[in-house]
């Protein structure tokens, strides 16, 4: 899996562990403890939304609204603005295809299901090393309190009604 710069900076930043091989986890194997260490996560959040004096609790989620998460802003469309010998021209941009998305979050579906998964063995490398790269500048973005990449909608995002889970879905802001 290609890792953007900022994906590498933050598994540079974690201290190693004398003895251990592995990046994450507390114990002699890999990480476990997923209930203990989301406890932990809302705990900390809490705090923080206490200290920016957010007085509404956040909503229950779960870890995998993560991956659904990033899957449905990955696959959001947008709009920019480039630069072309007319002049400034908004074109419609998403970080990546939805095939590649599916690709990252290692789905078997679509361009890769059944027969198809037969005769297509392209691994999308560059496509996935591309999205990747554009997510971590825009989560950078964001972290550093700027707007997303530039020329780029805001998204805002909110819980779905159409699921009984914590499913969240995207609606330009």
């Amino acid at each position: 899996m290609p890792l953007s710069a900022e994906a590498i900076a933050v598994l540079k930043s974690v201290p190693h562990m004398q003895g251990h091989d592995l990046v994450f986890g507390r114990g002699a194997g890999g990480f476990a403890g997923w209930s203990k260490a989301k406890r932990e996560l809302d705990a900390r959040i809490a705090a923080a939304r206490k200290a920016a004096g957010v007085r509404q609790p956040m909503a229950p989620w779960t870890l995998h609204d993560l991956r659904r998460s990033v899957a449905t802003l990955l696959n959001e469309s947008r709009t920019r603005i480039v630069e072309t010998p007319n002049g400034p021209k908004e074109e419609a941009w998403s970080f990546a295809e939805p095939h590649v998305i599916e690709m990252l979050l290692n789905h078997v579906s679509g361009h890769k299901a059944a027969i198809a998964g037969i005769y297509n063995q392209a691994t999308y490398l560059d496509a996935r090393r591309l999205a990747l790269k554009r997510w971590g500048e825009h989560v950078a973005a964001l972290v550093a309190n700027h707007k997303p990449l530039s020329g780029q909608q805001m998204v805002h995002v909110e819980k779905s009604r159409k699921f009984s889970n914590s499913a969240l879905s995207v609606t330009p802001a």
